[in-house]
């Protein structure tokens, strides 16, 4: 139900009743999570680590938890843990995968991925993730299998959808990129890295002011998403309206130095 506040009041007693309760530590962990308090989250999931250490979903919750938190060392070493513990324990396998993915090294994510398929066919956040890997390895064929997969087993995975979208642009199949994002944003309208990718793809075919008006969206949603206002400035420059490209290329690279590519005759990453 997303109620977080409720479920910590009932957590917080649970405890108090009993300390050494592992079971409402851990998911009390998971709720602080879910608020993106990772930090008193990682201090739930090492109190209840220290109960029990060989509890496979406490441990592999935590090596997620250091997953979204980019400390992908630490994470890494809780999924090795949790799959030496149960080397058939899905979510660890493939959460390893995703860290891997992260850290680039595509062929042990492909391995992880692998092996966690076979585990289970059907699981689409798997089956997605090694599509993604392939997405960016370059293999669009094998992406777009396993995308198509994955939404055949559930038609309303946004982030696959988005994700196959990203696929089409890359092979510069455009109109079906098209689509793609349209499906997905009807899913959920705030998603702000669809809506700017999007965008992104009708900058790609010159249509500067359906570009535009996507990277506004994301900018309202977001007014710190770095990449949706370098897009927009860059479809700005395209029409020739300087001031505004100069402005919002000057508001990116206040947010991060590595968007100092919009300095005229720097050469702009491939998004």
């Amino acid at each position: 139900m997303e109620n977080y506040e409720a479920a910590l009041e009932d957590f917080n007693r649970a405890i108090e009743l009993d300390e050494k309760y592992q079971w409402a530590i851990g998911c009390r962990a998971l709720t602080y999570r879910a608020m993106k308090n990772y930090e008193v989250a990682l201090q739930d999931f090492d109190r209840a680590i220290e109960l029990d250490e060989k509890v496979v979903w406490v441990i592999s919750s935590r090596g997620e938890t250091y997953r979204l938190l980019e400390n992908y060392e630490a994470a890494i070493k809780d999924f090795n843990r949790a799959v030496e513990l149960d080397e058939k324990y899905q979510f660890a396998i493939g959460s390893r995968a995703q860290t891997y993915n992260a850290m680039k090294n595509y062929e042990a994510a492909l391995r992880d991925y692998d092996r966690a398929i076979a585990l289970d066919e059907k699981v689409p956040w798997v089956i997605a993730g090694r599509g993604e890997t392939y997405r960016l390895m370059e293999n669009y064929e094998a992406a777009l299998e396993d995308f198509n997969r994955a939404i055949e087993l559930d038609e309303k995975y946004q982030w696959a959808i988005g994700c196959r979208a990203l696929t089409y642009r890359a092979m510069k199949n455009y109109e079906v990129a098209l689509q793609d994002f349209d499906r997905a944003i009807e899913l959920d309208e705030k998603v702000v890295w669809v809506i700017s990718s999007r965008g992104e793809t009708y900058r790609l075919l010159e249509n500067y002011e359906a570009a535009i008006k996507d990277f506004n969206r994301a900018v309202e949603l977001d007014e710190k998403y770095k990449w949706a206002i370098a897009s927009r400035g860059q479809t700005y420059k395209s029409m020739k309206n300087y001031e505004a490209a100069v402005q919002d290329f000057s508001r990116a690279i206040e947010l991060d130095m590595k968007y100092q590519w919009a300095i005229p005759g720097a050469v702009r990453p491939t998004a």
